[in-house]
Formats: structure tokens, C-alpha cells, sequence
């Protein structure tokens, strides 16, 4: 198998929730970190939403801004106002700007 498969094995075989949500945040930055929009996308939905936190948001957005996904960072932003903090207003206001979109 290849090294995306076997990370993506590791997080599902994880059955601490507290354990699980760090270990995909952590696959979060690296796919970001390498601009694999792809994997990036398939850990994210593999998150329970019910898992998913602000810190989990954040991460993803700001790996797709590394990847320069800037309309899909304002879609995750407006679809997940629950989990929204400062840093979450910041990032969103970030892919405006790379956009070029102030409204």
C-alpha cells in the first residue's frame, strides 16, 4: 500500500475520539502541507461531523488556502457557522482577499 493509504487506515483504526480527531487533523496539515487536495478532501469527509471541532475547521480551511481552494474555503466557512471563532472570521476574510472579494 502506499503511504496515503496506510495513514488513512491509521485514523479509521483509531477508537479514541479525542485521539482520532487529532490524528486526522494532523493528516489534514500534511496533505495540506503538500497541496493534495484530493486526500485533504477524503480525510475531512471521513471526520464524523458530530467530531468535528473548531480546531478541525480551521485546519482545514487553512489548508486549502495553502492550496488555493479559496472558494471551497468560503463554502466550508458558510456551511459550518457552528464552529466559527476568530480564526475561522480571519481565514475566511483571507480567501475573500485572495479572491479579491470584499463584500
Amino acid at each position: 500500500k502506499d503511504i496515503h493509504s496506510k495513514l488513512l487506515l491509521v485514523a479509521a483504526q483509531t477508537t479514541v475520539p479525542q485521539q482520532s480527531i487529532q490524528i486526522y487533523n494532523a493528516l489534514l496539515e500534511f496533505y495540506g502541507h503538500f497541496k493534495d487536495v484530493s486526500n485533504l478532501r477524503t480525510v475531512f469527509d471521513a471526520i464524523d461531523e458530530e467530531q468535528r471541532d473548531t480546531v478541525c475547521l480551521n485546519t482545514m480551511m487553512t489548508a486549502l488556502i495553502h492550496c488555493g481552494e479559496h472558494e471551497s474555503v468560503l463554502s466550508l466557512y458558510d456551511s459550518s457557522t457552528w464552529l466559527h471563532n476568530d480564526r475561522s472570521h480571519m481565514l475566511a476574510m483571507k480567501a475573500c482577499g485572495n479572491l479579491g472579494k470584499y463584500e
